[in-house]
């Protein structure tokens, strides 16, 4: 209030006088209060008399706030006891966490050159949408939370994953495999498109559906089915 009050009147803001004990009776305030509305409304009356209303609605305000917090710190305390006694039995939540948000669309971004290198290495076809699912499952597992966004270095990550895992399906093992060379991949005429084909969406789901599944396992649960992502169909 001292602050404000140097600052010209507003039109209309004419002076109210407040009964304090009136007040403090009539707007719940507890009895220990009324010492400290008074000096609020004194200040204000000698200081900025023009703020009287402002300084009425403010008290008000903090009179709701105070019963307001002492109804919600009685349910706290009465919580608090039923917790120690037993009554109240806090439970993990330790439902499988869903994919990130973000994911489809960040699939969209790198699975064209991943889907090229599965391809192109692979020697059965049969086994690609599998193998793709295995490798982004990995993937996820491996950076768990940290996983915002696809980035640069992910590349390298992803390169080595589609490599052991086309050596795997060949049957070769992953300190033989030899890649087909970059140039090779990028001129093969063969790969398919993958938007043609909604790749995109049918490894999206199966990921979904491989974390659920393993975490099921672990929790002895079936996969909850209405959890299933929808997916955009561009």
């Amino acid at each position: 209030m001292t602050l404000a009050a140097d600052a010209p009147p507003r039109p209309g803001a004419d002076p109210i006088d407040i009964d304090v004990k009136d007040f403090v009776a009539r707007n719940g305030a507890v009895p220990e209060a009324e010492a400290s509305i008074r000096r609020m409304v004194e200040h204000t009356r000698a200081t900025a008399p023009h703020l009287m209303k402002r300084i009425k609605a403010l008290i008000v305000q903090h009179c709701h706030n105070h019963a307001i917090i002492q109804t919600q710190r009685a349910e706290v305390l009465e919580n608090i006891r039923r917790e120690e006694t037993g009554d109240i039995v806090w439970k993990k939540d330790d439902r499988g966490r869903p994919l990130p948000p973000n994911f489809r669309e960040q699939l969209s971004l790198v699975l064209p050159h991943v889907h090229r290198r599965v391809y192109v290495n692979l020697t059965d076809k049969d086994e690609i949408c599998e193998t793709l699912t295995e490798i982004f499952v990995e993937f996820l597992l491996r950076l768990g939370e940290s996983f915002v966004k696809f980035e640069r270095h992910h590349n390298t990550l992803l390169d080595e994953l589609c490599d052991r895992h086309c050596a795997e399906v060949n049957g070769i093992p992953a300190v033989d495999f030899v890649p087909v060379p970059e140039a090779e991949m990028k001129a093969d005429k063969s790969v398919p498109n993958i938007i043609k084909v909604r790749l995109v969406d049918d490894i999206y789901k199966n990921i979904f559906f491989r974390i659920a599944e393993m975490h099921a396992d672990s929790k002895g649960k079936l996969p909850d089915a209405s959890r299933e992502p929808t997916v955009a169909t561009a």
